[in-house]
């Protein structure tokens, strides 16, 4: 016969010195098996009842949800007021007038082109560079890519205009552009890079 009890099940509890019954063991097992039996019960009860609350819950907001679906709906198909509508189709209606579009086909049409070459520096004499109308501007740079010389005023490169070139000895003229004499840009026996853009 066992000497102890378990605390929760009152399940037998054997010391060493117990005479072992298996009357004992089977009353260990019926006690387990109706615990169990009715834990799970419990549990099936629980899941039902939770099961219900979740339904409710889900259609309360499908209510909600159809409500401010139909909600949205209705303000989605007012319509604008005539004075809104007039509003609005005068502004769409309106065009530019001629000398508008004919303005801005005139900037759009223009197309910068440019001319590249090279020349080699023959100072002490200028040399004329003909491209057979005036450039906008000219881009000139020297072979190794200096623009200028430590100790020296000289210009051996850069961006010249009409306005702008005359005081490094680039002239810029109705036909091309004239090199100066004892000027950088104009350096005897250097080759020289050019591109004139026209407008």
């Amino acid at each position: 016969m066992s000497t102890n009890k378990t605390p929760n099940y009152d399940l037998h509890s054997w010391v060493p010195q117990d005479d072992f019954h298996m009357t004992e063991i089977n009353e260990n097992f019926t006690k387990l098996d109706t615990a169990l039996k009715t834990e799970a019960q419990t549990a099936a009860s629980g899941r039902s009842a939770l099961q219900t609350a979740l339904s409710g819950q889900i259609s309360q907001l499908d209510t909600a949800l159809q409500s401010e679906v139909t909600t949205r709906t209705q303000q989605m198909g007012t319509k604008a007021n005539a004075s809104t509508v007039t509003a609005l189709s005068q502004q769409v209606s309106k065009k530019a007038d001629a000398s508008t579009v004919t303005t801005l086909s005139q900037q759009v049409s223009k197309k910068v082109e440019a001319v590249v070459g090279t020349y080699i520096g023959s100072n002490p004499d200028a040399q004329t560079i003909d491209l057979g109308r005036k450039p906008a501007a000219v881009h000139i740079e020297k072979e190794n890519g200096f623009r200028t010389t430590a100790g020296s005023d000289s210009t051996y490169g850069g961006l010249f205009t009409a306005d702008s070139g005359s005081a490094y000895g680039v002239t810029v003229t109705d036909t091309g552009f004239i090199l100066g004499v004892n000027k950088g840009l104009n350096i005897t026996a250097h080759k020289f890079f050019y591109t004139a853009f026209f407008l």
